[in-house]
């Protein structure tokens, strides 16, 4: 319906293609991870600040869309982890800037950066790879027409 809708307003015409990109591949780093099971299944992820988040009965999709967000890039989970869990992970977000220029504070700037993070506190390991991907190709739009 949707579709119908766009393309009769928009004359919106697309199509899919598969095309080679980056991604980042999200594996176990030593054989088992460093978190914790969790019993429930609420799914919860709270960020506490800059390059810091806190899992709460996270699944898997949790820290994958979160590091998708983070990298700008799909990331794709090659863990085979099944279940909950309750996890941390801080590290050293490159973006940050203060505002006066002045350094960051020490335990900020002293933070690991998200690859040594993720090995580190969490047993994943973090790889950019290039994967085919399905894309949607925009072929025309135009200004939508009146009701």
């Amino acid at each position: 319906m949707v579709r119908t809708l766009l393309a009769e307003r928009f004359k919106l015409m697309v199509h899919r293609e598969t095309k080679e990109q980056q991604v980042y591949s999200l594996t176990l780093a030593g054989g088992k991870a460093k978190m914790q099971q969790a019993s429930g299944q609420r799914g919860i992820v709270t960020r506490t600040g800059a390059g810091q988040a806190i899992f709460t009965e996270a699944a898997m999709s949790a820290l994958i869309s979160t590091l998708a967000i983070q990298l700008g890039s799909p990331v794709i989970d090659e863990t085979d982890l099944k279940g909950f869990y309750n996890f941390k992970l801080e590290f050293k977000d490159p973006r940050w800037k203060s505002k006066d220029g002045s350094p960051l504070p020490p335990e900020l700037e002293s933070r690991p950066d998200i690859y040594e993070a993720l090995q580190d506190q969490l047993g994943l390991k973090l790889a950019a790879t290039k994967r085919p991907m399905a894309i949607i190709v925009v072929d025309h739009v135009e200004r939508p027409s009146e009701n």
